[in-house]
């Protein structure tokens, strides 16, 4: 006997769409849109994507220049760029763009936002197919309306190689009419499912409870009755005109649905007795109890989706204390900087992929595409400060940096390190030495200037011929 065991299959369906050309992201096609709803409809899971996004994007790349460069012509700049393509990433696990080159040389001109919801993967199996197997189509998927084959938009994929250039140019009658490229991204070539993909229905899961406690809050937290009314008559049994009258317009039970809010008219059931006898009937409906049953589906919820992004407490504000200490906040930067490092070196290899090919030499002078992760500054202790200069110190404990002249001087001790200090220290504490020859050793060994040197012997006093 064979077992069919639901959790083995395919949390996509990918199949062709007949008529189209393209496989489907998902049963309905709908897929990322979906996922965007049930982010949005999550208060956990909003917060945890916002700090996934927060941890790709970390402090942008080095060179600023380059962060903040123009790169098309509605002023659309680095900064922005890497943070919808993080965005995209840290929602869908995928991200796409847009691209356009000179025709002549092929260089990148302009970089223009697109949403990866946007676009679909072509259907390879039939000869049309396998023309636009280097090719991805465009439509807004998530509309209501049928999407019809000659409404579908082309674009050739991404790609520096000159040669495939010309050729998807040459495709066009007009090669002007060339469309340029996307930059569809996906980790294997196929469509990918979130990093959170584990506890989606954790998601849904809490945002069916926040409508139960809205329900139950615009009912008044009224428990559930049944109320069963009798029958009402005009005319005798004996009279043929009698009518059975209906009682939706009893103003009792008017009043009652008023009373259980405008999403809840039907916290009472009401039934309808088969005789007229008695007015009405309410009965109580005893259920489980709303409260801990409520609470622990919460909790647990929460846990679980916190858990499927991998995000350490503390950066949710939920540490030991209040808030998560200081310690425990450095302490998780530094595990999700390491745990997000992957995000990072991915954009990092598209941005040089793509502005490595820029028409202009220098758009980023530090060829360097690096996302720098987010900074984690840990409070410097007492006992080391004799080896940092003072506005180290003040940037530890998040104060000001000051423009003092000495204020970002290393003490001598950092320089010369202990055994240094302790063979300094020995110089000018040994007795067989006159000042004098105290002040060349200094010099000698050491390196220091003369006011140094001077200084450590004779204090503020200047040197003066000493005999002995």
């Amino acid at each position: 006997m064979k077992v069919k065991n639901s959790a083995s299959d395919k949390r996509i369906k990918v199949q062709p769409i007949k008529g189209l050309g393209v496989l489907s992201f998902d049963f309905d096609n709908k897929l990322p849109s979906r996922q965007e709803q049930i982010i949005l409809d999550s208060s956990t899971g909003k917060a945890c994507l916002r700090i996934y996004k927060k941890f790709i994007v970390g402090r942008g790349v080095l060179d600023p220049s380059f962060w903040n460069a123009k790169i098309n012509s509605e002023g659309l700049t680095v900064d922005v760029f890497v943070r919808n393509i993080a965005g995209q990433l840290a929602q869908h696990k995928g991200f796409a763009f847009h691209v356009n080159r000179n025709l002549g040389t092929g260089k990148v001109t302009e970089v223009n936002l697109s949403k990866f919801k946007d676009f679909r993967l072509p259907e390879v199996e039939t000869e049309e197919g396998k023309e636009r197997k280097d090719q991805v189509a465009f439509a807004l998927w998530d509309s209501d309306k049928p999407i019809k084959k000659d409404s579908l938009i082309w674009y050739d994929k991404f790609s520096n190689d000159l040669e495939k250039i010309q050729e998807q140019i040459d495709k066009e009658e007009n090669p002007e009419a060339w469309k340029g490229q996307i930059y569809y991204w996906t980790p294997e070539g196929e469509y990918p499912l979130p990093e959170f993909d584990s506890v989606i229905e954790d998601m849904e899961t809490e945002a069916e409870l926040k409508r139960f406690r809205k329900r139950t809050a615009k009912s008044n937290f009224l428990g559930s009755h049944i109320l069963i009314t009798g029958k009402t008559e005009e005319g005798s049994e004996d009279d043929d005109t009698s009518v059975i009258q209906d009682n939706s317009s009893d103003p009792l039970i008017e009043e009652l649905e008023k009373m259980q809010g405008g999403e809840n008219a039907g916290k009472f059931l009401v039934l309808e007795k088969e005789r007229p006898e008695d007015p009405f009937e309410l009965h109580k409906v005893d259920l489980q109890n709303y409260d801990d049953l409520y609470s622990n589906t919460l909790n647990t919820t929460k846990e679980s989706i916190v858990e499927g992004f991998l995000i350490p407490k503390p950066l949710l504000l939920r540490g030991t204390s209040s808030i998560g200490s200081s310690k425990e906040i450095q302490d998780s930067t530094e595990v999700y900087n390491a745990l997000t490092d992957d995000e990072r070196r991915i954009i990092s290899e598209v941005l040089e992929e793509v502005f490595s090919e820029w028409h202009e030499e220098e758009i980023n002078p530090s060829n360097d595409y690096s996302i720098i992760p987010l900074p984690v500054n840990r409070e410097i202790s007492s006992e080391y400060f004799p080896y940092v200069s003072k506005n180290e110190i003040r940037t530890s404990i998040d104060l000001p940096e000051v423009e003092e002249a000495e204020a970002n001087k290393k003490t001598m001790a950092e320089t010369l390190g202990v055994g240094g200090t302790q063979s300094l220290v020995s110089v000018i504490s040994d007795p067989l030495l006159t000042n004098d020859q105290k002040v060349s050793t200094l010099k000698i060994l050491f390196g220091l200037p003369d006011n140094e040197a001077n200084e450590l012997i004779f204090g503020k006093v200047e040197p003066q011929n000493e005999t002995r």
